[in-house]
């Protein structure tokens, strides 16, 4: 599930129910101890089921269509900044993974973000 909210000064903002995790940037959880469903430095979609790759990128690309610049989910202590370019970058390049049990469906991708931590 999710909800577009188009701000007052046009920046829209995508809210997310436990499908969208990450950080673009470094610091990005603001010191927050970085949980498994975290992810600093890159994106993660994520579904609930054994749900495959084509269905899952079907499902996330309508997102594509909405003008949005961050991304809130509940878990994560801070905002997902450049959240409509780390989508698409998970769509195009993104490492798709389904749990050994079926619990749930991810892709996931690496962001190459100024400062990150890994960087000199």
């Amino acid at each position: 599930m999710w909800l577009h909210w188009e701000t007052f000064n046009a920046s829209g903002v995508l809210i997310c129910a436990d499908s969208i995790y990450g950080q673009s940037r470094r610091g990005g959880f603001d010191g927050a101890t970085v949980s498994y469903w975290m992810r600093e430095g890159g994106i993660r979609l994520q579904m609930d089921g054994d749900v495959g790759r084509g269905e899952m990128k079907r499902r996330f690309e309508r997102l594509v269509d909405f003008d949005f610049e961050i991304v809130l989910n509940g878990h994560n202590p801070r905002p997902i900044e450049n959240a409509k370019s780390a989508l698409e970058t998970a769509l195009t390049q993104g490492e798709y993974e389904s749990h050994p049990k079926g619990a749930f469906s991810v892709i996931e991708a690496e962001l190459s973000c100024p400062g990150r931590h890994d960087e000199s």
